[in-house]
This record gives C-alpha cells, structure tokens and sequence, in this order.
C-alpha cells in the first residue's frame, strides 16, 4: 500500500511537471512577444527561446533528479519574470507572474521557489517604484493604494501556497503512518495465523492417523462409522489449515514454487480418491466424468503440490454447487517455445454465477454461499488460492 501511495505520488508530481513546463512556455512566448512589439534588448530574444528549449528538453529526457529538476524549472521561471520585471511597462504584471509562479510551484510542492519569489518580487517592486518612476507618479492615494493592494495579495497568495504544501506534506505522512500501521498489524496477523495453523496440523494430524488405526481393528461397522467420520472431519481441518498457510504465503508474497517432475495421472487418482473420501454418499447422484488428453506427455515439471490444489478446489466447488448432474473435467496441453501449458477446464451442471458473483470472484476470500445458513462447507478461499496459483506459476 505504501507502495502504491508513492506510485499516486510519482503520477501527481508527473502531471504538475507538465503543466509547469506548458505553463512556462506560453509565458515564455508572451515574453517574446512583449520584447519584439515594445522593442526591448534584442538579446533576450534568441536567451528566451533557448530556455523554453532546454526546458523542453530537460523534461522529455528527465535529466537530473525530480528535486533538482524542479529547481531548474524554478531557476527558469525566475529569471524570466525577472527580465520581465525590470522594464517600467511591467510595474503592475510583476504581481501576476509571481501569482502564476507560485500556483505552478505549489503543485510541486517546492516552498524555496516560492521563497526565492517573494524576494525577487519585493526587490521588482523596489526597483519599479525607486528607480524607474518617479515620486510624483506615486503621489496620488489611487496609485499608492494599488501598489500597496498588489504586495498584500501577492504575499497572502505565497503564504496560502507554503500553506498548501505544509497541509499536503502534512497530510502524505499522516497516511504513510497509517498505512505503516496497518501493515505492521497485518504482518503480525499472517504470522500469528501461519504459527496457529503449524501449531493445529500436528494434533490434527494425531487425530487422523490414530483414527486409521484404529479402524484396521476388529471392530463392529457402526464404531468404524464413526472413526471414519472423525478421520474425515480430520482431513477436512487439516485441508483447511495448509489452505490458510497457503494464503498467508500468497498474501505476504512469500510463497515459493517447487520444480518436480511428476506425473498428472497420478495426480488424477489421488484428487479423485480424496474428493470420494470427504463426499462420500452425499453426492451419489453426481457424477465426476475426467477427460484427460492422451497426447500430454507422461512426465510435467512443476509444482506437483499446488498443481494438485487447483485441481482439487476446481473439482470440490464444482461437486459442492451441484445437486444433480455431473462434472466435467477436461485437462489438456497447449505447446509453447519452452514445453508445454497445462489446461484444465471444468464444467458442472450446478446452479452457475451471476455476472456480480464472476466480478466479485477473485476479490478475495470470497464465498458464494455464506452466512449461518450456508448449505456448503469450507472457508471460501479456495478460488482466490487457485488465482493466486495459477498467477504464480
């Protein structure tokens, strides 16, 4: 998150550059313009035009870093309102050039341009009055006032712009605190749920392995009812605990694909044996129907383990959302430069998605089915684990 603040940022901070330079160069060409028609040095004409250039230039090629960029542009603004200011025509649009350069550079976020400004102003300001008038032109409260007028506006417009910018600052780090914040209380959650969960899978696995025993004794059917139910409920939890590793492995970006040869058939026997394990009779009306392409090669190298998951959660939800029918498995290969893509494609004959449920489907840990009169089992992650997955891979 912090990250995607800084990218919001970088974007922002992009778009004030580009307005700063075409900002610039219509001044720029007003410049000119009021050097040629008010016969101005000659000298500037040729000086003005190459800074319009180099600014171009300096900012398709993003020569320096983003700060000294921005000061450069600064140093470009300045000196340009500065030759502006210096002749006697230009008493009154020194205030509104310099209202110009502080908006622009408030947007950038830099207060020593605006710094720089303020004094560069009140030095024009001193010189017009000084120097290129004469006392008696100022001598009438009208004109005295005006200029008065035009120093207080200036100066209340560079003050709100370092205010800006203070506030915006301001604002960014309290954000940045923030999202710290979270992230740490986040960081602690996924560890605190990856030790519960490693701490859950060895009594679990107690449980089950205990219940195999026990059920190989000779005992009446009706006891090993019962032990097979508990080595399911045992199976099922052990599923759901290496699915919340899984996904705190996905969320934090810390999981890690092996690279095993391995064989999809057998991948095949053993997701099928174990989707016959945890539905058992509940489901005899649905059939599982695998159509496995014979054309794809008898050895894959891949991450046998999570390709196994996929399968897994695509088959599970399939035979979970339907009541009557079947599901169609079809696997598949499409060849590449570097070997092969493995596809699996499956169809069931359940009650489908609507068009909210397929947008909403790989948000998250998202259930179809949810809430206490849920008529399906399980977290709900099984999608957003195949998504993440398969994105991996």
């Amino acid at each position: 998150m912090n990250h995607a603040i800084k990218e919001i940022e970088k974007e922002r901070h992009k778009v004030a550059a580009v307005y700063v330079v075409i900002s610039f160069t219509i001044a720029g060409l007003g410049l000119l313009a009021e050097t040629i028609l008010l016969g101005w040095e000659p000298w500037a004409i040729p000086l003005v035009a190459s800074m319009i250039c180099a600014l171009w230039i300096i900012h398709i090629k993003r020569y320096f870093i983003v700060q000294n960029r921005t000061y450069v542009y600064g140093i470009l603004f300045l000196t340009g309102a500065f030759f502006h200011g210096i002749h006697k025509t230009s008493l009154y649009d020194i205030s509104l050039i310099m209202c110009l350069i502080f908006f622009v550079f408030s947007m950038l976020e830099e207060t020593v341009i605006i710094d720089f400004g303020i004094i560069i102003y009140l030095f024009l300001m001193g010189y017009q009055v000084f120097v290129l008038h004469n006392e008696a032109e100022f001598n009438s409260m009208f004109e005295l006032s005006k200029i008065i007028l035009h120093i207080v506006v200036v100066a209340l417009i560079a003050y709100g712009a370092k205010i800006t910018i203070r506030s915006r600052k301001k604002v960014n780090q309290g954000f940045e605190k923030t999202i710290e914040d979270m992230s740490s209380v986040n960081r602690q959650m996924e560890d605190f749920m990856v030790n519960v969960s490693h701490e859950l899978r060895t009594p679990i696995n107690v449980v089950t392995g205990l219940s195999m025993v026990l059920m190989d004794h000779e005992i009446n059917d009706e006891k090993k009812n019962e032990l097979y139910e508990i080595y399911v409920a045992g199976k099922r939890l052990s599923g759901q605990v290496e699915n919340l590793l899984d996904h705190s492995e996905l969320d934090t970006d810390r999981l890690i694909l092996d690279k095993e040869v391995y064989n999809i058939t057998s991948i095949f026997n053993d997701v099928t044996q174990e989707i016959k394990v945890f539905f058992g009779n509940r489901k005899r009306n649905v059939d599982i129907v695998i159509n496995l392409d014979p054309s794809i090669p008898y050895k894959l190298v891949g991450d046998q383990r999570r390709i196994k998951k996929v399968l897994r959660h695509l088959i599970d939800n399939g035979v979970k959302f339907t009541e009557h029918g079947g599901v169609m498995v079809h696997v598949y290969h499409e060849p590449r430069p570097y070997g092969i893509n493995l596809c699996m494609d499956v169809v069931d004959t359940g009650k489908g998605l609507s068009a909210e449920d397929k947008e909403r489907l790989f948000s998250g840990a998202y259930k179809l089915d949810s809430g206490r009169a849920k008529a399906t089992a399980g977290t709900g992650m099984g999608i957003s684990l195949i998504y993440g997955f398969v994105h991996k891979m």
